[in-house]
């Protein structure tokens, strides 16, 4: 069973509504759950998470955190409210397997251009590469995160860490040193529904 573990400040609720619909779209046929946390009133989900504070301070870590503790699937898609699930993500999922603890996946943006779905982190800095490639900076992004449930058990979110507080990026080096593998999904796409471009190796607003 998959868990979409989703956490919105509630600004942009059509957008939010949107990307649930993209999931009940992918017809999963073994089931799957919606959980929302952070501002929940008027969005259709299976269980919700009352997170305002976390929301309104901008509080990233805990409220992943809070979404996933509230979840049941075995394996969880942790998100921020602005995506599109495209109709190859389930079948994506399935044509990888299971040989996995983390994965990120194709990240477009509106104009099919890569987000930052499969990137490095060195220096303060991020930067594509080919999904192809691997490294021992690989740094996901914490606008998408698909992993196993056991993995969330091992390591969490900072929950003190919030905007442009670099909580993805601590999140994976979390990941690393508990020696736990961070893989790329090409099989599988979102689109980040944003007003956002590939620049060269870097992303950048429009």
């Amino acid at each position: 069973m998959i868990s979409f573990c989703i956490i919105t400040d509630g600004k942009e609720p059509a957008k939010t509504q949107r990307m649930i619909e993209s999931i009940d779209n992918l017809f999963i046929s073994n089931g799957y759950e919606i959980v929302i946390a952070g501002v929940t009133e008027g969005f259709t989900a299976d269980t919700y998470v009352n997170a305002k504070e976390y929301a309104e301070s901008g509080n990233l870590g805990a409220m992943r955190n809070a979404a996933c503790m509230a979840s049941i699937g075995d394996v969880l898609v942790v998100c921020d409210d602005d995506l599109v699930f495209h109709d190859d993500f389930k079948t994506g999922l399935d044509l990888y397997g299971e040989d996995y603890e983390v994965l990120s996946c194709r990240i477009l943006n509106p104009d099919g251009t890569r987000f930052w779905d499969w990137k490095i982190h060195i220096d303060g800095m991020n930067a594509l590469i080919p999904y192809n490639t691997s490294s021992e900076l690989i740094s996901l992004t914490g606008g998408l995160v698909i992993m196993k449930k056991e993995v969330f058990d091992i390591v969490q979110w900072d929950d003190q860490r919030g905007f442009y507080e670099l909580e993805d990026v601590d999140f994976s080096e979390r990941l690393k040193k508990a020696g736990i593998s961070i893989k790329m999904n090409v099989f599988s796409t979102v689109t980040h529904d944003a007003e956002y471009t590939q620049n060269g190796t870097g992303v950048r607003r429009i």
